[in-house]
């Protein structure tokens, strides 16, 4: 769900070539679940010749292409163990995963279906089909020890990335100074949002954006009822924190208050500068033999090959806005 910034997010259109070089980490699992969302046949998502989901692959084959045309270096960041206050997948589930994994390893392709449509099994199934994918194409995957937009966030703070692509603005309190909330290869400029003009302009601080996102509601915490994002930015500039504007509404303040704002400004993060490889195009054009038609298969080859062709996998760059 994310954080409702929508009101105060105003955007800046640069040219798409002002990324030509930068290294972008992409909130993996945010593309993750669009991708499972849109790219269905039949409202089911799609599968391949051998019967295996293939929605995730595609979205992210032709994003990762379309990318490397545009001779931009992609960086994938998947969610880690999730924190406890948003944790989905209980130990009671984590053992029925494991007896969904042995069920799988049977090969059959009926109780295979049925398993895929346990939401849990098959977003762990896709991560671990996902991660193969971007090796063959020499894209690194990160695995962040929580949240994925916290991972991508801080490694541009730690400058192994140079923006962020997400659709969630969560990224935003996590401290990500550039963020792109769409990318569509069709298009010559970006939408930028940029955290340290978002500020200034509201004038608060990113501590009293965190406040202000608690006060709204967010995925670890509700909000206080009647207070939307107006009304939300005009009581943190009155009264400074949300502790104080609890006490002045006469409100009980939180007792994990500390915990649920270091959830933003101190998250479980890694020091895990990415390595850049080069799509091994016999491996990834065996990959692809059940999941695109020969046609298909060959002309996304085709095109990787000409995207890639003389690049270096490991260069450092400075992003120009």
């Amino acid at each position: 769900m994310g954080t409702n910034l929508r009101p105060f997010i105003k955007t800046d259109i640069v040219k798409k070539d002002k990324l030509r070089k930068a290294r972008v980490a992409i909130d993996g699992t945010n593309y993750l679940i669009k991708y499972l969302s849109v790219i269905r046949k039949n409202n089911e998502i799609l599968f391949g010749e051998s019967g295996e989901p293939i929605s995730h692959l595609f979205g992210f084959g032709y994003l990762i292409l379309n990318l490397y045309e545009a001779k931009i270096k992609p960086i994938v960041v998947l969610d880690g163990i999730p924190d406890e206050k948003k944790r989905l997948i209980n130990r009671k589930m984590q053992q029925k995963l494991l007896f969904f994994w042995k069920l799988y390893e049977t090969k059959n392709q009926d109780l295979r279906r049925k398993l895929y449509k346990n939401k849990y099994f098959l977003y762990d199934k896709i991560k671990g089909d996902l991660r193969k994918f971007l090796a063959m194409m020499g894209v690194p995957c990160i695995f962040a020890p929580s949240e994925a937009e916290a991972q991508a966030s801080y490694m541009v703070l730690k400058k192994q990335a140079d923006i962020v692509f997400s659709e969630d603005y969560d990224c935003l309190l996590y401290g990500a100074k550039r963020v792109v909330k769409e990318f569509k290869s069709t298009e010559t400029t970006i939408k930028l949002i940029r955290l340290p003009e978002l500020l200034s302009r509201l004038e608060i601080t990113r501590s009293q954006l965190i406040d202000l996102a608690l006060m709204i509601g967010t995925d670890i915490f509700p909000g206080i009822n009647g207070i939307g994002p107006k009304k939300g930015l005009k009581l943190i500039k009155k009264f400074g924190t949300f502790e104080n504007v609890l006490n002045e509404m006469g409100l009980l303040i939180p007792e994990n208050i500390e915990e649920l704002k270091s959830y933003y400004s101190r998250p479980p993060r890694i020091n895990h500068p990415p390595l850049f490889g080069h799509p091994n195009f016999p491996v990834l054009h065996d990959f692809l033999k059940d999941k695109m038609d020969h046609k298909r298969k060959d002309k996304f080859i085709r095109r990787m090959r000409k995207a890639v062709n003389g690049r270096k996998t490991v260069q450092k760059t400075l992003l120009l806005f």
